[in-house]
């Protein structure tokens, strides 16, 4: 090709792209992928390294949002729920997200942070995906013990890099399996202890308390934070109509007011009186599941 080829810029930038492979990724990569157009490529095969190249751009825009993450809301989880709740409220609205899904953002970045600190590094450098790091946090939440996952880090992550996140987690379980044993059957014990159960309070009201798995608790809550949001909101709304009634009717435009709302289901009501802990011991007999 000459110098003035008008596809040479085009075969050097493809070039720069094949040696995206072997270096980790960066944001000035995203500059050259935007500066190539898909539909002009000649091949299948180029088209095919041009997704790839993408695909490890995405990971390394991922480590970089699970580092925020973590800088958002701390290594840790504060001991304060309220505080928890706010920094998820956060950042469901900032990325436009469930409560739910950034809590469990807010997880994953947690634990590859300060318990799978390699995975991370794999993320940023693009050599495996953030649903490898989704498979792995979740096969793992059952096992506490910190040799145990460090063995698991070592053994998964280099599978990880060759295989699709469905079957990387099918490897972490039998890791798990391998180095704790008994996490699977703690586990199982845990479920087993999941209860409902009520005790009857003073002036007419009643406890509620529930013990389940974590995922089912979390949805739980928030769902009802969701559902007392929406109930604080239709009571604020129904109050100023009540108002604007009350004033038309002193200034002789009649005293109509708005008809009531419908009565609230069970979950609504629940939602619009504040959570507690649940107590360490009853005596009320737990609920059928």
């Amino acid at each position: 090709l000459s110098a003035d080829d008008p596809f040479v810029g085009i075969q050097i930038t493809l070039a720069e792209m094949d040696g995206m492979h072997d270096r980790p990724p960066s944001a000035a990569d995203l500059l050259l992928l935007e500066s190539i157009d898909p539909m002009g490529l000649s091949s299948k095969a180029a088209v095919l390294d041009y997704l790839k190249a993408a695909e490890r751009v995405d990971a390394y825009a991922a480590s970089l949002k699970a580092r925020a993450r973590v800088a958002l809301a701390g290594v840790e989880s504060s001991v304060e729920v309220a505080a928890e709740i706010r920094v998820e409220k956060e950042l469901a609205i900032a990325t436009r997200s469930s409560q739910y899904s950034a809590g469990m953002a807010i997880e994953r970045a947690r634990v590859l942070t300060s318990t799978f600190p390699t995975f991370l590094a794999a993320l940023t450098a693009g050599e495996i995906r953030e649903g490898h790091c989704r498979e792995l946090v979740e096969r793992t939440r059952t096992c506490t013990d910190r040799d145990a996952l460090a063995a698991v880090e070592r053994v998964t992550l280099p599978k990880a890099k060759r295989m699709t996140p469905k079957q990387f987690g099918n490897q972490v379980a039998k890791a798990i399996a391998d180095f704790d044993p008994d996490a699977a059957s703690r586990y199982r014990r845990a479920r087993e202890q999941r209860s409902v159960w009520t005790r009857e309070l003073e002036d007419g009201m009643s406890y509620l308390g529930m013990v389940h798995d974590t995922p089912t608790i979390t949805a739980i809550k928030a769902t009802l934070d969701t559902d007392a949001h929406a109930l604080r909101a239709q009571r604020r709304t129904a109050a100023d109509e009540v108002r604007d009634a009350a004033e038309a009717g002193f200034r002789g435009g009649g005293n109509v007011l708005p008809p009531r709302p419908p009565v609230e289901s069970f979950l609504r009501s629940v939602a619009g009186t504040p959570i507690r802990a649940v107590p360490t011991a009853h005596t009320s007999q737990p609920w059928s599941h």
